[in-house]
């Protein structure tokens, strides 16, 4: 056991880092006009009724808004400067400046925007909190770094192989996904305007469907034989990429993949050449 945890086995550990930061710096500057309408008092939903849902004791934006209302300062001019400073975070982890303590700051500032929002938030938020989580020990250069981000990649890997093994077993049970009509009814439904799944033989949706569940439920299996490794890692990604591409849900798309790459990436020797001077020299370990 202490061998399969804390061997080591991770590598590419500050790109690693480099693409979770620039993942959701993208992602911040994409969507941040919303942040604005999300969290101020005066937003689409007030955060009054996102107390609601939410633990009194979850640290988020209302806490601190309410605070500083009390000196003056308005709720959106207070939203702004935390959405800066995480913003700045992330800035400031790519160019690796005091790049441990901004990964911290940078989770701490993400998990208050997801408790704020709790009414919009989604999955693919979760995973992006998981990923700025990673992030905090992949940024870590301290005492025994090198055990501990071994242990975190392995805790990824574990982390995926549970959720994917759940999210099959429940399709499993159910009755959509074994008879197709789950596939058609997200093709008609959910993919985007100009991608048309329509007008298919039934065997099609079939078929669609039954992959996604196997592929779902053998994933811990396949992706731990060295021999299968590869093929379902790249099925993983593909099927990934067509739910960002085809169904417009590309924070989800890209978060998995990004999750997956780290998780197994340097198990099947994938590297970026152009990026090559961000690689953890193995070497001096």
């Amino acid at each position: 056991m202490n061998s399969y945890l804390f061997e080591y086995s991770c590598r590419n550990t500050k790109l690693y880092s480099l693409l979770i930061s620039l993942f959701c710096l993208i992602n911040l500057l994409l969507i941040f006009p919303d942040y604005i309408y999300i969290y101020v008092d005066n937003s689409y939903i007030p955060a009054k009724y996102n107390g609601f849902y939410i633990p009194k004791y979850y640290l988020n934006f209302s806490h601190i808004t309410e605070l500083t209302q009390t000196i003056g300062v308005s709720s959106k001019a207070t939203i702004l400067v935390l959405l800066s400073l995480y913003f700045f975070s992330l800035i400031s982890i790519i160019l690796d400046f005091y790049k441990f303590i901004f990964a911290i700051a940078a989770l701490l500032l993400h998990t208050m925007m997801i408790n704020s929002s709790n009414i919009f938030s989604y999955g693919a938020d979760f995973f992006v909190n998981f990923a700025l989580f990673l992030n905090v020990f992949f940024s870590y250069s301290g005492k025994n770094n090198i055990i501990l981000k071994s242990f975190i990649q392995r805790l990824t890997q574990i982390h995926l192989c549970i959720i994917y093994f759940f999210a099959g077993l429940g399709k499993l049970f159910g009755v959509d996904w074994i008879n197709g009509s789950a596939f058609w009814k997200i093709s008609h439904l959910y993919f985007a305007e100009h991608i048309s799944f329509k007008n298919l033989p039934s065997v099609f949706y079939l078929f669609s469907s039954l992959f996604v569940v196997s592929l779902q439920t053998s994933y811990s299996v396949l992706i731990n034989i060295k021999q299968t490794r590869v093929f379902t890692f790249y099925c993983i990604i593909i099927l990934h990429l067509m739910i960002a591409i085809t169904m417009q849900f590309y924070t989800f798309g890209t978060v998995m993949i990004l999750l997956n790459y780290i998780a197994w990436g340097n198990y099947i020797n994938i590297d970026f050449t152009l990026l090559k001077k961000y690689r953890l020299n193995d070497n001096k370990h």
